[in-house]
């Protein structure tokens, strides 16, 4: 398979168990997470997100990776980093996809209460794939080119990085974690 011409979003079941999906989620609470934003205006964007009334409050995030970020330090032996890399094997593993360059970016997402996302790309380039993955189960979830896909446990959803997409928040339940890996091929 040619993972870089895929037309839609691809979904995996079951990429890791239940309770270790809920350890990971407990681990994510020992981290902390910033404020987070998604345009490129850095500090400025991080304020208008936290304290703007009418500019949407676009949750928090915890960046473990990131190739274009000089000086982040990624211990290779973090449990967070562990977590991204098996679950990035298991799914190209699965997908007959193993001969990506290089794991981008690792990114993890939360939200609660009114939070939510901006439609936005991870990257614009053509040889880049993203994989969103949810360790838990919500009543909110990612649109993808307009179509919306709700939070299941254990599921990822993979798509172009160059795809339109942006996560929904919860509506009944407390909160939503997601992880969002970007593939370099």
């Amino acid at each position: 398979m040619n993972i870089l011409n895929i037309q839609k979003t691809i979904l995996l079941d079951d990429i890791i168990p239940p309770l270790e999906n809920i350890e990971l989620l407990k681990h994510l609470c020992t981290r902390d997470f910033k404020i987070q934003h998604e345009d490129n205006n850095g500090a400025e964007s991080k304020f208008k997100s936290a304290f703007v009334n009418n500019h949407r409050h676009v949750g928090f995030a915890l960046l473990t990776k990131d190739v274009s970020v000089p000086n982040l330090c990624t211990d290779p032996f973090d449990p967070l980093f562990l977590s991204a890399r098996m679950i990035t094997s298991i799914i190209t593993w699965k997908l007959k996809i193993e001969s990506f360059k290089n794991i981008y970016r690792i990114h993890w997402n939360y939200y609660y209460g009114d939070q939510q996302g901006i439609g936005h790309i991870d990257k614009s380039e053509n040889n880049f794939i993203s994989i969103l993955y949810n360790p838990h189960t919500t009543d909110g979830g990612t649109e993808i080119l307009g179509t919306f896909y709700p939070d299941k446990m254990g599921q990822a959803k993979i798509f172009k990085s160059n795809w339109n997409h942006k996560g929904i928040c919860v509506k009944q339940d407390k909160a939503r974690a997601s992880l969002n890996i970007i593939l370099e091929y």
